[in-house]
């Protein structure tokens, strides 16, 4: 039912130079991240690429939860960190096509941080549409230096907070990607 690449919980993995690619899943097609009942989950993504993963329901390509048991009584938090990552043509069935980052609980927290990332062509097929989504009154999000391409109509908030950092480029102006109809995203030499 999770997710088709990478499952933790209640654990801080520290992923480096990896690509997730092709995988599918009813929550987080290729990573699904949670504090667990009474623990916390910390993990750190540096240099990862998503592409074309695909989830029935939440996070086309990542799942954040601060909780992700039916208890009203459990505690946890989620705080994983991006640096250096893509998301591009990953779907979801409802809402985060590239990420969601929930807290589910009054008891749980998810803080999830990107720093230079870049949103890039992720769909979902009801919802918001929007290629993350932040969900729940302790659900943060803080970003910087992150190509989010259609402004902020790409980051559904609903309850939780954001926190915008500097060097995010959001107004919708061409990135100059070396190809990206044929997916490099790397930036032109003058972009």
């Amino acid at each position: 039912m999770y997710n088709g690449g990478f499952t933790r919980g209640v654990s801080s993995p520290n992923l480096v130079n990896v690509a997730f690619s092709g995988n599918s899943a009813g929550l987080g097609g290729a990573v699904y991240n949670s504090s667990g009942q009474f623990g916390n989950s910390s993990p750190s993504l540096v240099n990862v690429t998503f592409s074309g993963n695909s989830a029935v329901g939440y996070g086309g390509a990542m799942y954040n939860a601060g909780m992700d048991a039916a208890r009203s009584d459990a505690s946890g938090t989620s705080s994983p960190s991006l640096v250096n990552v893509t998301f591009s043509g990953n779907s979801a069935g409802t809402e985060g096509s590239a990420m969601i980052n929930m807290a589910l609980s009054s008891l749980s927290v998810s803080r999830a941080s990107l720093t230079n990332v870049i949103l890039w062509g992720n769909t979902s097929t009801s919802g918001s549409g929007a290629q993350i989504s932040n969900v729940g009154a302790d659900a943060t999000l803080t970003i910087s230096h992150t190509l989010i391409p259609s402004n902020t109509a790409d980051i559904f908030n609903i309850y939780g907070s954001i926190v915008w950092g500097p060097g995010n480029i959001t107004d919708g102006s061409n990135p100059r990607f070396v190809d990206a109809s044929n997916g490099d995203l790397r930036l032109e030499y003058f972009s």
